[in-house]
């Protein structure tokens, strides 16, 4: 993960003048902490850009993200902040990790797997892959 953290540091200013919003889903927590960090400093300083996303899948699996959901509204509705009749495909996926984020343009998965079963789920699922 050192990579990742060499890589945002070598690219913040780039993003910047291309203006380029970092963006990052998964289990960030998992990262190790100064990568945690650096990816943390980097979001924020492309916060305000609003040229394009680059949204990072990071330590990211689709039945995580189900399950992660599902885990949450369970918790809403047992608070009383939810009733479950209420929840319908869009409030679903507002506790979803990529709530409020475009569908993806370009999908690159960097394992050479063609498999999107559970990838992004939710989103489109025609994104041009590479």
């Amino acid at each position: 993960m050192t990579l990742l953290k060499e890589y945002l540091l070598k690219e913040v200013e780039e993003m910047l003048q291309n203006d380029i919003r970092l963006l990052a889903i998964g289990r960030l927590e998992d990262l190790p902490l100064e990568v945690q960090q650096t990816l943390r400093e980097t979001m924020k300083k492309t916060e305000d850009r609003t040229g394009m996303i680059l949204n990072l899948a990071l330590s990211y699996g689709g039945r995580s993200e189900i399950l992660q959901a599902v885990q949450r509204i369970l918790r809403d509705c047992q608070k009383g902040k939810m009733a479950a009749e209420k929840i319908t495909f869009q409030k679903f996926s507002d506790y979803l990790w990529t709530q409020g984020m475009p569908d993806p343009d370009l999908l690159i998965r960097t394992s050479g797997n063609f498999v999107f079963l559970t990838f992004f789920f939710g989103r489109s699922l025609t994104p041009n892959c590479m």
